[in-house]
Order: C-alpha cells, then structure tokens, then sequence
C-alpha cells in the first residue's frame, strides 16, 4: 500500500531543521516507498493546522500519516496504525507512551498523551470529509484535541520519541477556543 507522509514545518532555527532531517531519514530508511510530503509554512505564527489540511488535501495516496516534524514512532506502530486506519473511521495514533528528549538527547519526561499529533494515520477522505483541522486555530496547541470532537482516536501500543528544540509558546487563545467549541458554545 502507498501511504503519503505529511510532515507540517514551520521552524526554521537549526534545531528544528535537525529534527526535520531526522524524521525524513527515518521515513527514506524504513519506509522507502511511501512518499514524504514536507510542508513548509512562513506564516507568523506558524499554522499547522492549515499547513497538515494542504498537505492531506494534495496527498497522492489514499492513506496519510500525520508526522510532526519533531516526533519518531516505532516503525512497526506506524505500520499498525495504517493497518487499522484503513477499516476505520477514525485517526489512528501510532503510540500510547510519549517520551520527550532533552537537548543531550536524554529522556527528560513522560507521559500518556491525550492528543492526536505527533504520528497518527487516517484514510484522506475520513479527514477531508470531516474538514480536517479547523484552521482557527493559531501557532500549535488545541487544533488535534479539536479534531477528536469530529473523529474517533483510536491508538496502538508504542512510544513516540519527541526530538528536542527550543520550545515554542503555545497560543493560550487557542485553549479558550476549543474550550467553547467542546462545551458547544460554538459549532464544532
């Protein structure tokens, strides 16, 4: 099976770009025949939401995974989410443990995620047919608990490594949106 890989980028400093050229090796290595979209955004702030729809939209495959430009999955979770995304109506995360690294490239912290960034696969017309991220949503943050409010999230067993880089602010309007959009203050 073809599968696009989406990667949003949006961070130009040489720690972000480390963390992209590791992600793409990582895909050329283990995944030689799956095409890897990267797409840019120069925009200020940086909208991944808007940058990921684009890159689904334009996806030549009928299956995509979702790859920040800072995260590594298992080889075999990735290929499991697929496996499962492709019978569901749901997005499909590729792990369950996420562990960021330092700037040593040490484990620095752990935890269980509630969200569907970092490395999650869904069939392009699930997301396109539940109009993908909202892009209101500014700079990062909220824009994938957002999208559960339309899709399932579904997840298999595995660990997702963060890369490090300098950290970015998140956008605390982004927050006060979901936080309406979720109590149905305003439409989903």
């Amino acid at each position: 099976m073809i599968v696009t890989v989406v990667i949003p980028f949006g961070g130009h400093a040489p720690d972000r770009r480390d963390a992209l050229a590791q992600v793409v090796s990582f895909y050329r290595e283990h995944f030689p025949d799956w095409h890897i979209r990267i797409n840019i955004s120069h925009e200020r702030p940086f909208n991944r939401g808007r940058v990921v729809n684009r890159g689904v939209r334009f996806a030549p495959s009928a299956m995509v995974v979702i790859n920040d430009a800072d995260s590594l999955c298992e080889p075999a979770r990735i290929r499991e989410a697929v496996q499962v995304a492709k019978h569901e109506r749901a997005i499909v995360q590729a792990f369950t443990r996420y562990v960021k690294l330092d700037e040593t490239g040490a484990p620095c912290w752990e935890q269980e995620p509630t969200w569907n960034h970092g490395c999650v696969a869904v069939r392009r017309s699930v997301f396109l047919d539940a109009g993908g991220y909202d892009e209101g949503y500014r700079g990062w943050g909220y824009e994938d608990l957002d999208l559960n409010l339309r899709l399932d999230l579904l997840r298999v067993p595995g660990t997702l490594t963060h890369l490090w880089h300098e950290p970015a602010p998140m956008n605390e309007e982004n927050q006060l949106r979901y936080w309406a959009k979720s109590s149905g203050e305003i439409p989903a």
